[in-house]
């Protein structure tokens, strides 16, 4: 969902703040005084270096605009070689000063931690100060940063009040924000908090207590379930997908987002299966809701249940969705069981599935478990993927840990993409090597990229530690939160972990 990315969103407006000539920066362009003119670019060489030297002078004497424009020469590399470091301290300087595009731009370097440490905390206010200014760009990502508890406390009636500020001014991404922000708030709310912004501090709240949010995903409490489970439709598949992890994918399923009959599916099939095949939970879900639709393949209800097993066991909100509304339409159960009598491996991996999702509870976990070893015996690869994870979740007792491994190399042996990245994501995690990092590693950026969510979280996790990679905390951050916008329960939780880390104390930033 867009309004959750807030990361990718900063990085869109700064490219279009910082992707464009820098004399004319937004302190150049909106706030410099009329008696100074503007400066251009000139194909005199000598003329660029007076220019240059006259503004590293300005800066020098304490001029905010001219520290302000220096400062995103030294980030593009305009006339001085690229330097984020210098770039930040000149870009503060300006908004120390008062200069509201600095402000905003310095809470964007703050926020993905370039060229200064990574504090989230003082980026929001930073980019408060900006919107409070006036500046649509910086209304949008505070009403954005009120959406994902993690800076600030969620409030969705703060959200709409600074998104629709900067809707009002033109913005376009702010005004298709505030449709997906309509879904989450109740009119009534929605329209007493967009004209009064003090009194959106009511409509602070999680919502449903029986659904367990983060980053805005829905996760499903299966103990305590309501009837009032998000409707998944075709286009939130497609949406879904552009979000895979896989950049190929996403592209290619882009220009199809308005096709809900699925008339170009066969366009970009095969890249939904490759992406499923490194274990992106939007594929693998998308090819279950295609086997129970009957549409491509020929239906097959185990193979759809299948699929958002897998896909849920990744932590897939839409595929534990879909899971859920099968069940509760009985459509699954006398099927599993009887083809699961017979022998049928997909059934009784299926079985074990349900048991473990806690969607069923007709037999115990030994039974469940039986199942799954049988279905392993047969070679099914979901079984033997879903088997090694037992085991290693079972404890960390070596025997346990090399029955994980064995069962996931011959997965691995059978072809399996997700089987090499459990076992070079179970190697980082647990630090399991000392000497062999890097060929892992490189492997995990090759499967992150393929959309393997468990793959983004692993590598976050050794930028977080200093794994076989440089620690570095605004990495791990970026990756942690590309994992968990996709519902990862783990990156989140890392996620939230690093926040509070470093946390500063005061009603503003508890969201307890």
């Amino acid at each position: 969902m867009k309004i959750l990315f807030i990361i990718l969103s900063c990085l869109l407006i700064v490219t279009s703040a910082f992707g464009q000539d820098s004399t004319k920066s937004f302190a150049f362009k909106n706030n410099r005084p009329s008696p100074r003119p503007n400066l251009f670019y000139q194909p005199d060489l000598s003329y660029r270096i007076w220019q240059q030297f006259n503004l590293i002078r300005e800066a020098n004497s304490g001029d905010p605009l001219a520290q302000h424009e220096l400062g995103i020469r030294y980030l593009l590399g305009e006339g001085v070689e690229a330097d984020t470091v210098k770039a930040a301290k000149w870009i503060k300087s300006a908004a120390d000063h008062g200069v509201t595009a600095a402000k905003y731009n310095y809470a964007i370097l703050l926020i993905n931690g370039w060229g200064t440490e990574w504090d989230p905390f003082r980026a929001f206010k930073f980019f408060k100060e900006a919107a409070e200014e006036g500046m649509s760009p910086a209304q949008y990502a505070v009403g954005l940063l009120y959406t994902d508890n993690l800076i600030v406390k969620r409030n969705w009636g703060k959200a709409y009040s600074w998104i629709s500020k900067s809707a009002e001014k033109g913005n376009e991404d702010a005004e298709e924000t505030l449709k997906e922000i309509k879904a989450k708030v109740p009119e009534a709310k929605i329209d007493t908090t967009a004209s009064n912004l003090n009194r959106a501090d009511s409509s602070a709240g999680s919502g449903n207590a029986s659904l367990k949010s983060s980053l805005g995903l829905v996760y499903i409490d299966f103990e305590n379930v309501l009837d009032s489970i998000p409707e998944v439709t075709r286009k939130r598949l497609l949406e879904d997908l552009t979000h895979s992890g896989s950049n190929v994918l996403s592209d290619s399923v882009k220009n199809s987002l308005q096709d809900t009959n699925f008339v170009s599916i066969s366009s970009f099939i095969s890249l939904i299966n490759g992406a499923a095949e490194y274990g992106s939970p939007e594929a693998l879900a998308f090819l279950g809701y295609l086997f129970e639709s009957g549409i491509y393949y020929d239906k097959d209800l185990l193979k759809a249940i299948e699929y958002y097993i897998r896909a849920s066991r990744l932590d897939s909100p839409t595929a534990s969705i879909l899971l859920y509304q099968m069940e509760k339409a009985g459509r699954f159960f006398p099927l599993i069981k009887n083809t699961s009598d017979s022998g049928n491996k997909t059934a009784m991996f299926d079985w074990y599935g349900l048991e473990i999702l806690g969607l069923d509870h007709q037999i115990t976990l030994k039974d469940a478990l039986n199942l799954l070893a049988s279905s392993a015996e047969k070679d099914f690869t979901p079984s033997l993927l879903e088997y090694g994870l037992y085991f290693y979740s079972s404890g960390k007792e070596p025997q346990n840990m090399q029955k994980a491994f064995t069962l996931w190399q011959h997965a691995k042996n059978l072809g399996s993409k997700e089987a090499e990245i459990r076992m070079n994501a179970a190697i980082v995690l647990d630090q399991l090597s000392t000497s062999n990092y890097e060929t892992k590693l490189d492997q995990l950026f090759s499967a992150s990229g393929k959309g393997s969510v468990l793959a983004q979280s692993a590598l976050a996790y050794a930028y977080e530690n200093g794994i076989g990679l440089e620690r570095d905390k605004a990495k791990a951050v970026k990756y942690y939160r590309e994992s968990a916008q996709r519902g990862n329960r783990f990156a989140y939780d890392r996620l939230k972990a690093l926040y509070d880390s470093i946390r500063p104390d005061g009603a503003e930033f508890d969201v307890e």
